[in-house]
């Protein structure tokens, strides 16, 4: 395997297909759909008034442009609805959200192919950066990595930045990768009804990894990532303190048969708060495996079926101790059917159920809700 493969996310874009006869490009578009009911206890308080349900639907859109051997141009966008419905909503109304997401743009250049990549991004900040007061627990719902929505935050002020990616052959199959990444947020206002603006703090992420085979069809990846996040200063008078993350990932990938098994584990700690969006996430820690197995059925169809358990700590509201925010078990299937031509169709769909502290938090010795529902996607994959 060529050592380009272990950038660590470093210069991972889009293919390719015709673009007016000359330029290969990879659009993909589709559309997902998801719901989570929750059990009584889920709310803006604990033992206040309560939401029920919600409901995300979003289209992406994803446009790459190979540069022949010299890298990659790729911009995505999308459109984004969702609906957070209340137990009773004459006391607490119901919420919604409708809006296109930002537009981001990546432009990759390979310094020495295979080995060496630069690259530089931008996001325009077409997406719902400002929402009213009540809409922003859509956003502590959306962020929730215990459920793990496909589109987590609906819009920022925009920023750019840009990185590097260097991977090198070490022994044999086994290769080892490093990276770097700056990211500029620029400032936006959160709230319609307030003129205080958000200015992000400037992100720096470091990676490391090292991939190989370890036997005949048996391949081993290891990975890690570095974040630091710098304060974010709201109206230019107050600063809020967020910081350092570590990332780490593993992988195994085992072929049997006509398919390949994969296992995996990654864990994400917080070691002081995140913003995402214009949500807060506190100190914490997310710790996820899981397993799928890619089952080639003929030459064109391809079924993936696939599990993930995660279980989520973050720090108590009023002191810094680390306690159970929840857990869940999400179950589902990829099917993935190229047509003749250049043209490939990608049906996913899978349920969950688990547990999540409410929006605010709740008491380290209660118990926290428990919620389940599902979620269906289908893409459409233009590639020649």
């Amino acid at each position: 395997m060529r050592a380009t493969s272990v950038l660590v996310g470093v210069g991972l874009v889009l293919g390719g297909g015709p673009l007016a006869g000359q330029f290969p490009i990879k659009v993909t578009i589709g559309g997902s759909a998801e719901s989570y009911a929750f059990d009584p206890g889920f709310g803006p308080e604990p033992g206040q008034v309560e939401y029920t349900q919600v409901t995300q639907i979003a289209a992406p859109l994803g446009v790459s442009v190979p540069l022949g051997r010299h890298g990659d141009l790729t911009i995505s966008t999308g459109f984004v609805r969702v609906w957070l419905n209340s137990r009773f909503p004459q006391e607490l109304e119901n919420q919604d959200l409708t809006g296109a997401l930002d537009t981001e743009m990546r432009l990759s250049w390979n310094v020495i192919p295979n080995r060496v990549i630069v690259f530089a991004n931008g996001v325009i900040p077409t997406g719902t950066a400002t929402v009213e007061e009540g809409q922003l627990n859509i956003l502590g719902v959306l962020a929730s990595d215990v459920i793990g929505f496909r589109i987590p935050t609906v819009g920022t002020g925009g920023g750019g930045g840009g990185g590097f990616g260097a991977a090198v052959p070490i022994s044999g199959s086994w290769s080892a990768g490093i990276g770097g990444s700056v990211r500029v947020p620029l400032a936006y206002q959160p709230l319609t009804d307030a003129t205080d603006k958000i200015k992000p703090g400037t992100d720096l992420r470091l990676r490391a990894g090292i991939e190989g085979s370890i036997a005949r069809r048996t391949y081993l990846r290891i990975a890690g990532v570095f974040a630091r996040q710098g304060d974010y200063v709201v109206a230019d008078t107050g600063r809020s303190r967020v910081g350092n993350r570590i990332m780490g990932h593993l992988s195994l990938n085992q072929g049997l048969g006509n398919g390949a098994l994969t296992v995996y584990a990654f864990d994400v700690f917080r070691g002081t708060p995140e913003l995402v969006g214009a949500t807060v996430l506190p100190r914490g820690n997310l710790f996820g495996a899981g397993a799928r197995y890619e089952l080639a059925l003929g030459s064109r169809f391809l079924v993936v079926p696939r599990g993930e358990f995660r279980v989520s700590e973050q720090a108590a509201i009023d002191d810094d101790a680390m306690r159970k925010a929840g857990q869940s078990w999400r179950l589902g299937a990829d099917l993935q059917y190229s047509l003749s031509g250049p043209l490939r169709v990608i049906l996913q769909g899978d349920g969950v159920i688990g547990s999540l502290r409410p929006i605010t938090g709740a008491e380290p010795s209660g118990e926290l809700p428990g919620f389940s529902g599902w979620r269906a996607g289908l893409f459409l994959e233009w590639r020649p």
